[in-house]
């Protein structure tokens, strides 16, 4: 997507009310990417929030599949768009 104002790799064209929906499912794909897990490890783990973090997403509810049907999202485009 590119404009006057903005310029996004990533374009996730989401339905009104779902954002919370989106940002769960972009953060369960970030807290258990293998390569971004090393680099969350380094100072989250001094702090407890990576486990807090893969605590709060780990249902299944919030995996890039499941959030489809609520967000239309489609999860090929969301977990690139994460990483």
């Amino acid at each position: 997507m590119k404009s006057a104002h903005v310029k996004a790799d990533y374009h996730l064209k989401l339905r009104p009310g779902t954002n919370v929906a989106l940002i769960n499912a972009l953060a369960r794909v970030i807290v258990t990417y293998k390569d971004r897990r090393m680099t969350l490890r380094a100072g989250a783990l001094r702090t407890g929030l990576l486990r807090e973090m893969q605590a709060l997403v780990s249902e299944e509810r919030d995996s890039p599949e499941t959030t489809e049907s609520v967000t239309g999202v489609d999860p090929t485009r969301l977990s690139p768009a994460a990483i």
